[in-house]
């Protein structure tokens, strides 16, 4: 058994105040650096129970991106079948006080580079004992396309969805 986890992976800013935030002005804090993404936790966590574990994924060529993808390697993550494009990666930069969240922006854009065409070589590797993952960040067209091609797959899990537009590509690619 397999797992093929489909989705985002990036790299996590997190700035944290010392103290309450003063807007338009430098603030004393600290930052932390690490890789996340809904899906490349997933493919994390999973690689601890298997060793059979696929990130369907795009990478951008950055330094942080190539750190990732190391890291992922390095895990025994298989990446087979993701891919590196030019330009930089998925960022989620967090801006937090007091250790609460007081904004984010998550440019995950990258992932709208996985195209049903990428996804297509699967149709003959995955078995019907594999569990699919999927990142319902993901654009409507992927999501369904996975749901569609590979419906016949005795497991299939969704990933619950983390905030409204994922929501929204879910239930649309669900109709």
């Amino acid at each position: 058994m397999s797992f093929y986890v489909f989705g985002g992976a990036s790299i996590d800013i997190i700035a944290s105040s010392k103290n309450k935030i003063i807007n338009y002005t430098s603030n004393p804090g600290k930052t932390t650096f690490s890789f996340g993404g809904v899906a490349r936790n997933i493919a994390d966590t999973l690689s601890t129970y298997s060793k059979d574990v696929y990130l369907v994924s795009s990478f951008g060529n950055d330094y942080y991106s190539k750190e990732m993808y190391k890291d992922l390697k390095n895990k025994g993550i298989k990446l087979n079948y993701s891919k590196v494009v030019e330009g930089n990666g998925s960022f989620y930069i967090a801006l937090e006080e007091n250790n609460n969240l007081y904004v984010a922006i998550s440019d995950n854009s990258i992932i709208e580079d996985i195209s049903t065409k990428d996804l297509d070589v699967l149709s003959s590797k995955i078995k019907d004992e594999d569990i699919l993952i999927i990142d319902a960040n993901l654009k409507e067209d992927i999501i369904k396309h996975i749901l569609i091609n590979f419906k016949g797959y005795k497991s299939l899990k969704l990933h619950q969805y983390l905030n409204l537009k994922g929501m929204l590509h879910l239930l649309l690619a669900l109709i």
